[in-house]
């Protein structure tokens, strides 16, 4: 029995519904009451009697006068697909869809840190994202809309999404997603490292139409926005979620947009009741998500190339330490290095310093390694880790050893209780002085013996 005999036969009243059919219950007791979902996927007012709507209205709205199925391809053959073409010169928010990634995109690849999207071409990439019967990605997850987008060469931002009308033509609606993604060399998708592709996968080796290693290799190289924006906008976010995302970076807002939470709940009434009124949110739904990926994407170059609107000091801060965590250290002590030098109250200014000192030992810039030091260890005159730093460099590097005793005796005293490395290194200083014939003051000396 397919899914949707299924959903026939629990219609039937052969056996109880499941929880995603209830929404009829709920929505007689409150208009706030969410749909199988917890309190944050709650519904507004507006959204309710949309559904409200969707759900009392008398006559049935076939496929047919819900879109106008065409596809862009000629040589496709999956029937239930619809294309919208967006300019990519149009504003999504306040950024354009297609910014001037040509500059950074060597900084970009850094920031992936996946050597096999070393050669990323915004042309050669599609924007992937899917609508499905589950929030999970198991095996029994099926996709119901399957949206691409990509960029043309005449500046054109093409969204084609593959519709699920039928869960019989699931294979055919695989298939038609195979021939696409062999156009493209690179996905792009937000989370769809943990869930798009997961589902893609599971279901292409149900169908047989790809092996393990085959599926594996055919979804990658992958651009995962969801990755890059939670370590570049960290906290500047209340959180990382794509529409959280559109309404602080982009500046946009959807209006009337049904959650994703309720895609599983209106595709089982359109199965139900063959209504395609209750695929045209989703549709709608899938659309925003899609071009929300792009604008994003076009965000995050304008942050790369410094405009004041994207990068702020804590971003900068953040681009550094994703840099130094993916092996970049000459870009992240540069970034890193002109945040050390102005006025930062804002960003956690020991974290900076160590962050920077370690940019700098690893990007060879020794010049600069003791300037650190001396400037974290008089900002931060009470901090045990940064003399000790101070009195390695001194000790290892400098040779200095006067001084490096006078920073291990200032260990001393900072620590509470002495470790035993602490203790050793002054012994070790005071022999090797006392061998070389060179005396401190006796300031000095009782300084770093005390």
């Amino acid at each position: 029995m397919n899914l949707k005999q299924r959903l026939h036969h629990y219609r039937s009243g052969g056996r109880s519904s499941p929880r995603y059919l209830h929404f009829e219950k709920q929505r007689h007791s409150t208009v706030h009451a969410p749909l199988n979902r917890g309190p944050s996927h709650a519904l507004s007012p507006d959204l309710y009697r949309k559904l409200e709507a969707l759900t009392d209205s008398g006559e049935s709205v076939p496929l047919d006068m819900l879109r106008a199925w065409t596809s862009i391809r000629p040589e496709s053959t999956f029937t239930h697909c619809c294309s919208i073409r967006f300019p990519s010169e149009a504003t999504h928010g306040i950024v354009k869809l297609k910014a001037s990634w040509e500059s950074v995109w060597k900084d970009l690849c850094m920031l992936i840190g996946n050597p096999k999207i070393g050669d990323f071409c915004l042309n050669e990439a599609l924007f992937l994202d899917l609508e499905t019967t589950g929030v999970t990605h198991s095996v029994g997850t099926i996709p119901i809309v399957v949206g691409m987008g990509w960029f043309e060469s005449d500046d054109q931002f093409v969204v084609e999404q593959l519709v699920l009308t039928d869960p019989e033509n699931e294979e055919e609606l695989l298939r038609e997603f195979l021939e696409v993604l062999g156009e493209f060399r690179f996905l792009v998708s937000f989370n769809g490292k943990s869930f798009d592709t997961s589902v893609l996968q599971n279901r292409l080796i149900a169908h047989r139409l790809l092996s393990t290693v085959e599926a594996s290799l055919k979804l990658t190289p992958h651009l995962d926005l969801l990755h890059i924006f939670r370590s570049i906008w960290g906290k500047d976010v209340a959180n990382h979620k794509l529409q959280t995302l559109e309404q602080d970076v982009l500046r946009f807002e959807r209006h009337n947009d049904f959650p994703g939470a309720l895609v599983p709940a209106l595709y089982s009434r359109y199965l139900l009741n063959e209504d395609a009124r209750f695929l045209d949110p989703i549709l709608t739904h899938n659309v925003w998500d899609i071009v929300s990926m792009a604008a994003l994407l076009s965000a995050l170059t304008e942050c790369l190339n410094g405009n004041p609107a994207f990068r702020t000091k804590t971003r900068q801060f953040n681009l550094g330490l994703r840099y130094l965590r993916q092996g970049c250290p000459q870009q992240a002590f540069r970034g890193l290095f002109s945040l050390l030098c102005e006025d930062t109250p804002m960003l956690p200014r020991q974290s900076l310093f160590r962050n920077t000192l370690i940019a700098a030992r690893r990007a060879n810039q020794h010049s600069h390694i003791f300037p650190i030091l001396e400037g974290w260890t008089r900002e931060y005159p009470d901090s045990v880790e940064a003399w000790e730093a101070r009195a390695k460099f001194e000790e290892h590097t400098l040779k200095d050893y006067s001084k490096a005793l006078l920073s291990a005796g200032r260990i001393i005293r900072l620590s509470k209780p002495v470790s035993k490395t602490a203790i050793s290194r002054v012994k070790r200083l005071s022999k090797r002085l006392q061998r070389s014939g060179e005396k401190l003051p006796k300031s000095q000396f009782q300084d770093s013996s005390e």
